[in-house]
């Protein structure tokens, strides 16, 4: 031979192991097309072996286990590296495996927080054009919105089960033309201790922005907040005192002027994700804080449920 062997193919031990001999059986009587790149394989003993497909002969099959290693080609099989401690190569491993685990640890144990959302309007949210124009600036601008934490933290304090209620009263049509002024009470869960309700009212101002603007008074109540299939059945009741609302699912036979069941008309006042049409049952707001008349609506195409994650 040419080529010495030992130094083209390493030590005869490893080339009668049985990973060598599956590859000749592998190719017995192939055509090798054309193909490029490296196979790797390992021989007895952890010793790593590089197949380079691209130097076998496109059509002459090999005859023996012998002529595949040494005389069809030229290096087709060459040691690349030194054999491999076997400690060594289980130390880093493990150390791989370690690194894998804390990565997932840290990436579980990040800030995360989700839940429910319910929001209601005194306007058609999910509803055609023809009803929705003719109700710019004459309603639109009362707005109930909660928020259920399932579970998850808030600037480190846990909040898993506590609810939050906002009652907004904006100066115009929300989500429509310029920003909208608005005044809003807010009503928070009366199992909250002061950190989890100071978390809380950050929550409620991070996801809807600029529809909490002045907070003319923060209450504390009972918040009775469900919601059922995650918002796709279009069920649900909230009773936070002053505040209740009950929604069913939004109907075909609901239409008004060509309802709508998969696009908004106005954008939702909060930061949320897979809303869900619903039709408002109830929604009224008893109190005095926002010196405005005590508003009621029913049976309108007004509710959005949804889910929401920070």
């Amino acid at each position: 031979m040419s080529l010495d062997r030992r130094s083209a193919i390493g030590d005869r031990q490893s080339l009668a192991s049985p990973l060598l001999r599956a590859d000749w059986r592998r190719y017995t009587g192939m055509r090798v097309r054309a193909a490029t790149g490296t196979v790797w394989r390992l021989g007895r003993g952890g010793s790593p072996y590089a197949f380079d497909r691209t130097s076998m002969p496109r059509n002459q099959p090999h005859r023996s286990f012998d002529d595949f290693l040494h005389r069809g080609h030229a290096g087709a099989f060459r040691k690349t590296i030194p054999p491999l401690n076997r400690r060594i190569a289980m130390r880093s491993v493990l150390g791989s495996v370690f690194a894998v685990v804390v990565l997932l640890s840290a990436s579980a144990s990040a800030e995360t927080l989700e839940g429910r959302y319910l929001e209601s309007r005194n306007a058609s949210v999910w509803a055609g054009q023809c009803v929705v124009n003719s109700e710019i600036g004459l309603a639109g601008n009362e707005a109930t919105l909660a928020w259920k934490v399932d579970r998850g933290t808030f600037d480190g304090v846990s909040l898993e089960g506590l609810s939050i209620v906002a009652v907004v009263f904006g100066d115009r049509t929300f989500g429509i033309g310029n920003a909208v002024s608005t005044r809003s009470v807010i009503i928070v869960d009366e199992r909250a201790d002061e950190r989890q309700q100071a978390a809380l009212i950050r929550m409620a101002k991070s996801l809807a922005g600029s529809t909490l603007q002045e907070i003319v008074e923060t209450k504390r109540s009972a918040i009775d907040f469900e919601m059922a299939d995650r918002g796709r059945s279009g069920l649900s009741s909230l009773d936070a005192g002053i505040v209740k609302v009950r929604t069913r699912r939004l109907f075909r036979t609901d239409s008004l002027c060509g309802t709508d069941q998969k696009r908004m008309a106005y954008p939702p006042l909060a930061k949320i994700v897979d809303e869900q049409p619903a039709y408002t049952l109830e929604s009224a707001y008893t109190g005095s804080e926002l010196r405005v008349k005590k508003f009621s609506d029913r049976n309108v195409p007004s509710a959005v449920l949804a889910r929401f994650t920070l």
